[in-house]
């Protein structure tokens, strides 16, 4: 395959409903990024597509039952924890924020419930580790 447009540790990677793979977010070593790519396996080609409106390190990604993909919590790029999401819409090749959480955490696990709705599951936050789950 080619190669990624960016070097990326802590990224996630979700598979699209058409089968491609998006990439958001990690750190290349020296910043955290904000960028994504979409790696096509039926041509083995990397295309960047949109920049989520700040960068994401240690987040998780769901893809949720429309196709769009939910990036929440991580790291920002100032440091801080990420307050609120963002969605991807694959189709449209934009985000969109979401409203601030309740709790703001890295290493959390987000899981696509059969009602729709993400549960968001533990991980690192503010001023120690989270056993609490947000939905």
């Amino acid at each position: 395959t080619g190669s990624m447009s960016h070097s990326r540790r802590y990224p996630t990677a979700t598979t699209l409903s058409d089968g491609r793979v998006l990439v958001v977010g990690g750190n290349d070593g020296t910043s955290r990024l904000s960028t994504a790519e979409i790696f096509d396996p039926a041509f083995g080609t990397w295309t960047d597509v949109a920049s989520a409106s700040i960068a994401h390190v240690d987040h998780s990604a769901t893809r949720l039952a429309d196709g769009r993909v939910l990036i929440s919590g991580g790291a920002q790029g100032n440091g801080s924890f990420a307050e609120v999401g963002e969605v991807y819409d694959p189709v449209n090749d934009n985000w969109t924020q979401t409203p601030r959480f309740k709790a703001f955490s890295q290493g959390a696990v987000a899981l696509l419930l059969p009602s729709g709705k993400v549960v968001k599951i533990g991980g690192s936050g503010l001023p120690s580790f989270l056993d609490d789950a947000e939905v």
